[in-house]
């Protein structure tokens, strides 16, 4: 399944993190490192497979597995405070 990033998230960087906000929902959510090169790549449609291939070449020396099971985690989390959904 492909995600995307919800319109209407505010977006704020600041160094290497990323703070969002789902207006509906008036919570702040951060993101660093691998979150946050995540994230900005989900302005396109992306699937969890593409996305640990992404944060592989961003973090070669990282543990595939591990890379794979935190994007699986991170995508359901994001998808759960509504910043993410499946793309159409």
């Amino acid at each position: 399944m492909n995600y995307l990033q919800n319109k209407g998230i505010v977006i704020r960087r600041v160094d290497d993190s990323v703070f969002l906000v789902n207006p509906e929902f008036d919570a702040l959510y951060q993101l660093d490192g691998a979150g946050s090169v995540l994230w900005l790549a989900l302005a396109e449609p992306l699937d969890s497979d593409q996305a640990t291939r992404l944060l592989l070449l961003a973090f070669p020396d990282a543990d595939p597995d591990t890379v794979a099971r935190d994007v699986d985690a991170l995508l359901k989390d994001l998808e759960y405070h509504h910043l993410i959904a499946p793309a159409e």
